[in-house]
Parts: structure tokens; sequence; C-alpha cells
């Protein structure tokens, strides 16, 4: 007979394995691959969502300075005409530079950008209106000429009687009260005057382009309100060559370069963010040289770094907190594993026995095992990860790739050695190994574990980030271990007494259920493991659930600090007060805010903050009960008529303990400790504080209009309600929050979407890989157990007493499992949620605490116990057939 026709044959004989082993196979690999790119995927969607929040002013990698450049020809893809004559080289040296920096900053950067805009100059007919002229020299590429027409060349000479013509949204030439048409004259330095010609209305065909936000006043106007007379000041722009008019002969104009390289948020990855920052900020840190060596340098900035290494700190804490999570599953999946290899191995072991007895060697009867299951393997996987491919998602990453290539030499390896039998490892060396093994996994736990610790103590208050501790890192890894280990030492004796217990009590069910659990040894401990490491998983999942709920929606309740927050507005107190009148308010605190004064300590080096003004009373009303609430010293002036200011910890950090400063270079104030830590200022983190009560003595501008108010409502009172009617009275552009609307927005984030998204699929899958253990384990032994209970049947066991049979033998491997899964996964999340830096996804200042839901751990307990008995409950009635049949292994009749 040929190799192919017993190959055939034993295909044909062997279908049902070989189908099971290559689904399992293929499942493996389906996980193996879509994991890691799943995980990459929404890790990478959080950056790209975290860098697309910010401003493109503040996220763009921007430098200004004189307008020192070198008008010469170039290329000039897409200028206007006759531009590339002037701006050409100029933009040839701005794309040199970007094309000479290192991936992956070259990717991330966007062809320059560049505009030239001369300082505001007020009309002759009115100083409370000013103007700025732009040049760009592809600006008529970004927008429609809706009305008139666009700017003609400009005058050789500036000032002179021939005006320049320019162009201007509707918005600002509603402004400036500037029809088209019409010329207007700009006052300059030195009595001197030039004639400006509106010659058409434009609007942008992208509004929400970044560049906009790099043009401040183009589409709308910037209206200056805090004076008796508003002062308008607009942007409009000319024909781009005419720029180097500007620049020669007495031209009072004071133009500026402002270049930037748009960053292309689309090509931010999560593997490269922390590359890409470092080589941002070496980027910054010196001028660049843009053009010849004999023009002046510029400094470029971005707030990107700082997104990137927030995006790092995050992304540190979701793989900690995934490492836990998918730990769990993996281990399942491995046991179901080993489960088909035993099922496997158990049907070819007469086929085996027959070939030893014909003479193959222990090596042939391996390689008869090794090659076929070697190629169903590499087959299975390699249709696995083609079928997870398709799937959306990132890179599959080293370690993926590692998880890939063992799915495919699993099935081989796992058949030959469960098929090995006797040829396998001596008992006793097999014993002294595991006993090495386990103590090796009970010391890199209790290090691990005291690592983490130690870890999270230290860095529980810091900022985030900071260097990987392995060790720290492998602490839910090893804990999962030491829980399988204790439970592989204790199941036995467990069941041990219990069965010596039953050998005293009445009834037969109870007695050989547990001996055949007991009989099952090192077989029956692994649905034990399946159990255990599926209820910790699920445990460990739904605190973390509860927790970052919980704790997101505290962080954004100190973030609003009140019921509503109202920002963007400048309010007298006639309108603060109207505001307090709104049906539904119970109180409302205003906050007023000033940029730029200058802090100047003894022996520290001098520095800015903005400088803020609250009622403190006010404020402590609005803010009762509430998250973040700031507890405010007394800030009446002391005797000496010194003013009181608290600080904030970034301020407090730079005065490094000085108490006596000098605000703007005349008022002494003393600055109470302790610094405050508050989020629901809308400014930078560098500010003081002061009751509003000292304002003249602040030397505080007049008069004080509010920026910012937080309100309190009454109870019962309608958020949406109070909103609109408060919208009503300070202008549809305030900008409103509530902490509903920041929960929003931060649970919006993909990163912690994604996380919140793998703890579902974490509990589900838990469960279902459980089930799908146990009801292996069932199979498995399922031929020896029905032919057993068929035997005893004929001896007068009822099937009523041979389904309670059944159950004493399964149900203490479940029970075990899930009290100590319980246990285990408790310790999981009083380890990981203590140790992991949670702050990247609820946002807040502190880190939350853990927070354990009832009502979702009753869930999962009761479903994890449901499962469990219906999982009995057919393993008994699948052992207890009612079917009757003349094979001694398929009836219970027989």
């Amino acid at each position: 007979m040929s190799a192919r026709t017993i190959a055939r044959r034993s295909l044909r004989a062997f279908a049902p394995v070989v189908a099971m082993v290559a689904l399992v196979t293929l499942a493996m690999a389906v996980v193996a691959t879509a994991i890691p790119r799943s995980v990459d995927g929404f890790l990478t969607a959080g950056l790209r969502y975290d860098a697309a929040q910010v401003s493109a002013l503040g996220r763009d990698v921007e430098a200004q300075g004189a307008a020192d450049l070198d008008f010469s020809p170039g290329d000039g893809d897409g200028m206007s005409e006759g531009a590339s004559e002037t701006w050409g080289l100029f933009d040839e040296q701005a794309e040199a530079l970007r094309s000479a920096q290192p991936r992956p900053l070259r990717d991330a950067l966007g062809r320059a950008d560049y505009t030239v805009v001369t300082t505001p100059e007020p009309f002759a007919v009115s100083s409370a209106r000013t103007v700025s002229l732009g040049y760009d020299p592809r600006f008529l590429s970004r927008i429609t000429v809706v009305e008139g027409e666009a700017p003609a060349a400009g005058p050789r000479a500036v000032p002179g009687d021939e005006p320049i013509e320019v162009i201007a949204t509707a918005p600002v030439a509603d402004a400036l009260e500037w029809p088209v048409g019409e010329t207007r004259l700009v006052d300059l330095a030195d009595r001197l005057q030039q004639p400006l010609t509106l010659s058409g209305i434009f609007e942008a065909n992208d509004p929400d382009d970044g560049y906009w936000q790099h043009t401040t006043a183009t589409l709308t106007p910037v209206i200056d309100r805090t004076n008796t007379e508003p002062l308008v000041f607009g942007t409009v722009f000319a024909d781009a060559p005419g720029f180097t008019a500007l620049l020669d002969g007495v031209a009072p104009f004071t133009p500026r370069l402002s270049v930037w390289f748009p960053v292309e948020v689309d090509s931010l990855e999560t593997s490269t963010s922390a590359q890409l920052a470092q080589q941002l900020r070496k980027f910054s840190s010196a001028a660049q040289q843009v053009g010849d060596p004999g023009r002046a340098s510029m400094l470029f900035g971005s707030n990107l770094p700082d997104v990137l290494e927030e995006a790092a700190a995050r992304n540190a804490s979701s793989q900690a907190i995934l490492a836990t999570i998918l730990a769990g599953p993996f281990g399942l999946a491995v046991a179901i594993e080993i489960l088909v290899a035993r099922l496997a191995a158990a049907r070819l072991k007469a086929s085996l026995a027959l070939l030893a007895a014909r003479g193959a060697s222990a090596t042939q009867r391996r390689l008869l095992l090794a090659v076929p299951a070697l190629a169903l393997g590499v087959v299975a996987t390699a249709v696995g990860v083609a079928l997870a491919l398709l799937l959306p998602g990132g890179t599959v990453g080293v370690l993926g790739w590692l998880a890939i290539a063992a799915t495919a030499l699993a099935p081989a390896v796992l058949l030959v050695v469960f098929a090995a039998g006797s040829d396998g490892m001596a008992p006793r060396l097999r014993r002294r190994v595991r006993s090495v093994g386990e103590a090796v996994v009970v010391l890199v736990a209790v290090a691990s574990v005291a690592s983490a610790l130690q870890r999270g103590a230290a860095t529980s208050g810091g900022s985030p980030g900071g260097s990987v501790d392995l060790v720290a890192a492998a602490a839910p890894l090893a804990l999962t271990l030491l829980g399988c280990v204790v439970t592989l030492r204790l199941y036995p004796v467990v069941l041990r007494r219990s069965l010596a217990a039953a050998h005293r009590t009445r009834g037969i069910a109870r007695f050989l259920g547990l001996a055949r659990a007991l009989r099952a040894g090192s077989a029956g401990l692994v649905p034990v493991l399946a159990v255990l490491i599926g209820v910790s998983v699920a445990v460990f999942s739904g605190v973390l659930t509860s927790t970052l709920t919980a704790g997101t929606e505290t962080a954004s309740a100190a973030r609003v600090g009140a019921d509503i927050a109202v920002d963007d507005v400048r309010l007298d107190p006639e309108s603060v007060d109207a505001v307090r009148s709104v049906d539904g308010v119970a109180a409302v605190a205003a906050i007023s805010s000033d940029l730029f004064h200058r802090i100047t300590p003894e022996n520290q080096p001098r520095f800015q903050a903005t400088l803020l003004l609250v009622d403190p009373g006010e404020l402590a009303m609005v803010q009762q009960g509430r998250p973040g609430a700031l507890d405010l010293p007394d800030l009446a002036p002391s005797s000496d008529g010194t003013v009181p200011l608290v600080a904030s910890e970034r301020v407090a950090d730079a005065l490094a303990g000085e108490t006596t400063v000098l605000l703007d270079y005349s008022t002494d104030v003393t600055v109470v400790a302790p610094p405050v830590a508050s989020e629901i200022f809308n400014t930078s983190a560098n500010w003081v504080l002061a009751d509003i009560a000292n304002a003249e003595e602040l030397n505080f501008p007049s008069p004080v209009l509010a920026g910012q108010l937080v309100v309190r409502l009454d109870p019962g009172a309608s958020v949406d309600a109070v909103t609109a009617d408060i919208v009503g009275l300070v202008g549809a552009d305030a900008t409103v929050s509530t902490p509903e609307s920041v929960t929003a927005l931060r649970s919006a984030n993909p990163a912690v979407g994604g996380v919140r998204t793998a703890t579902v699929l974490a509990i589900l899958g838990s469960a279902l890989l459980s089930a799908a253990a146990l009801a292996l384990t069932t199979v498995l032994d399922g031929r020896s157990r029905r032919a057993s209970l068929a035997l005893l049947g004929t001896l007068g066991l009822g099937r009523r007493q041979a389904r309670r049979t059944v159950a004493w033998e399964l149900a203490p491997l479940s029970a075990v499992g899930l009290v100590v899964g319980v246990v285990l996964g408790a310790a999981l999340a009083a380890i990981v949620l203590t140790t992991v830096d949670l702050r990247p996804f609820t946002d807040g200042i502190d880190q939350p605490g853990i927070v354990v839901d009832p009502l979702l751990m009753l869930a999962i307990g009761g479903g994890f116990a449901l499962l469990l008995v219906v999982t009995v409950a057919a393993a008994a009635a699948r052992a207890t057939p009612r079917t009757r049949s003349l094979a001694t292994d398929e009836g219970w009749d027989s």
C-alpha cells in the first residue's frame, strides 16, 4: 500500500480530529494577527485624535521673524501668476529644509506654507479701524472671489499716490465699514500715508483649513470691546509679487514673515511617536537656516511634542492594561490547544500502538505525527493571517509575528508531546522539573509584585511617563501564573479530603464523581485553570471598566468645576448679574484674567504668568461638594498692605520656595502656600490668583471684565434650559461646558474607547473560551465516562444517580476555578490599577481610586456560575443518553 493511500485513509479516518485542529489553529492565527494590529490601530487613532484636537496654530511647526528673503525666481508650483519670479527660490529653500530632516519627522511635515503680514495700521478716518496687509503667493488658490475681482499688481514704490489693491472677506469688510471699490488712506509713521483700494470680496474654499488659524483676522475680524470705542483689526491680502515694493525706499511698513510646516495628522504612528517627539524637540532647539547662510535664521516651535509624549504615556498604560487583559484569553486559547492536542493524541493512540508493534521506531512515529501536523498548522495559520489582514488595524509588530510562528508550530509540537506517552520524560525527572518551575514562578511573582508596588507608590502622584521597569511590568502575568501554581497544588488536596468525606456518606454518586475527578489528575487541572483564568480576567476587566468610568466622570466634573462652565466671554458686572437672575441658577462665580504679568522673585529668574481674579466666597459657594473644589486660603491684604496670591503648581516650581515677589516691577505680593492644582481656569498652567477685591492694588486693567463663569444650578433645574438662557445673554460665541459634555469628549478618544472595548470583549471572550475548554474536557473524557457509567448502569446505577455522578465530577473544578478566579481577579485589579497610570485615560490631575460596581460584579459572577451549571448539565446529559446502542461506549442502556 502506497504512502499516499495510507495518508488518504488516515485523513478520512481522523477527519473530525483534523478539522478540529485546523479550526483551532486558524482561530489562534486570526487572534494572534488581529489583536496586535487592533491595539496598534486604536492607539494610533488615539494619537491622531489628540493631535487633531490641538489647533493648527499650536500643532504645526512654525517660526516667525523678519521678512529677510531672497526674492529670486524658482519653480513656484501652484503660485499665482508672476509670483514664482519673486517667491520661487524661497519656496524651494523651505522645501529643502523639510527634505533634509530625518524620518519620521520628514514624513510628518507637509510642504511649507508662509505669509508676510505687516503690522496693523489705522485708517486716516478712524484710529479704531486698523488693517494689516498680507502677502502669500498661493493665496488665490485657497479662495473664491465672490464680488469684485482679485487684486491687480501693486505699485513699484510704497508709500505713494498709487493705491494698493486688496481683497477681504465680507465680515472683515463690514467690520471695517469698507465697501468694494472704495479707496482708503492708512496713516503710516513719519506722517506718511498710503491709499488702499478694496477690489473684491472672497470666501475661503475650506474655512476649516489650518491655514486660516495662522493668518489672524483674515476670515473674521478681531474686535476688542474693552475700550469705550471697540477696536477693529482686520487682515486683507494684496497681490503677492507687489510685496517687494514694501522693502524698497523709505516704506515705513514693518512686515513679519511666518513660515510653518503643517503637521500631517494622518501620518502619525504610535510606533514612531517617541522618536518623532525627540526629533521635533531637536529641530526646535536650534535656529534653522531657511535659504542662504547670509539670511537670518529662524527658530521653529510646536506643541506637538507634548501631545506625542502624552500619547506615549497613555500607550504605556494601555499596553500594561492590555497585557493583563489579553494574558487571560491567550492562556485560555493555549489551554484549548492543549485539550485539542490531547483529544487528537487519544484518537491516534491505538494506531500508534499498532505501528509500534509492527516495528516503527519512536522517531518514525513522531515524524509521522509531526510532518502532517506541521503542514496543517502552517496552512491553517496562513489562512488565519490572511483573514486577519483583511480587518482594519495597524502593524503586527515583532511580538505578533512571534505569536503567529508559535501558532503554526503548536499543533505539531503538542501532538508529538501528548502522543509520545512513555517515550517522554521520566516521572521523577518530570516532578523535579515541575518543582523547579513552580519555585521560579513564585520568586518572579513576589519580586515583580514588590517592584510594581514600589514603583506605583513612587509615581502615583508624578507625571506620566518614565522608564519601563520590566520586572514590574511582568507582575500581572506572574501573579496569574502564581494563582495557577497554587491551584495546581491545592486542588488535588481538596479533592482527596472531599473524597474521604464522601466515603463516609450514603450514596455512590458523590464518591464516584469525586473519585473520577481525582483520577483525572493533571488532565482535570487544565479545565480548572481555564475557568480560573477566565473568571480572573473578567473580574479584572469589570473593575477596570468601573474605575475608568468613575474616574473620567470625576475628572470631568473637576475640569468644569461646577454644573456649567462658560468660557470665551467678556462680561461686565451687570451682565454677570443678569446670568445670576436666570431661572434655575443658584450661584455664579466670575473669573477675570489678564495675560503677561511679570513676576520677579528675589533669587530666581523673572517669568510671566496670567493674573486671575475671583471672589473666593462666590467660588466656594459654586464648588461646594464638587470634585476638585478649590480650598482657597484667606486672600485679604495683610496689615502692611501686601496682597496675598495663590499660585499654580507650575508657578510654585518656578519660585522654588520663595514667597515674597514683585509683580509687574512695582507691587509687592506674597505667594501663599500650598500651590493649587486645578483645571477649571481657561488659561495656561502659569497663573496666580487673587481676590477680586484687590484688583486696584494689583493694577488689574479697568474695567474688570469676566472672561469665564462657573455656575451652580438649583436642584432639579434643567441643564439644557439654563444653558440656552445663558447663551442667549452672553452670546453664541461663548463656549459652554458641562461635566457630561467633557466626559463625552474625553471618551470619544479612540485609544480610550479601544481599551474599554477590549475590557468588554475580554469579559465575553473569557466566558466563551472557558465554556469551550470545559466542553472539550467533556468530549475528551466522554468515551471513558460513558463506558463506566453504562457498566455501572448494568449493576443498578440509575440515570439520575449517573447524572449526579457527572455533576460531582465536574462541579469541584468549576467551583475551585470560580472562587480562585474571583480572588485572582481582585488581586490583579489591586496591583495593576494602583501601579499603572490611569490619568491618560481620565484626563484627571490625580490617579483615580479603584471603584467596584456591585451590579457588574454580580453579573460577571452570576454569568460564569450559570455558564458552568449549563456546561455540567450538558455533560451529564451527554454521558447518560436515552437511546439504546450495542456499543458500550455509546449507550447508557447497553
